[in-house]
């Protein structure tokens, strides 16, 4: 069984850091939601220092950022 095979019980157990983390995004207008737009995610950070910082931040902390 796949790690994430249950969407409802990800939603249910990480859902406030999912949020966060789409919160985070539209802050700083990041796409969030399809597979192209975590390689996206890469070049944002690289690129971005603020954007950087902040995700750091949230990563460092579990969630909010």
């Amino acid at each position: 069984m796949p790690f994430f095979s249950d969407a409802r019980e990800t939603s249910a157990r990480y859902g406030r850091y999912i949020a966060e983390f789409q919160e985070l995004s539209k802050r700083h207008e990041v796409s969030s939601g399809t597979p192209e737009d975590f390689y996206r995610l890469a070049a944002k950070l690289a690129s971005d220092e603020r954007f950087r910082a902040d995700f750091c931040t949230l990563t460092r902390s579990g969630g909010t950022a």
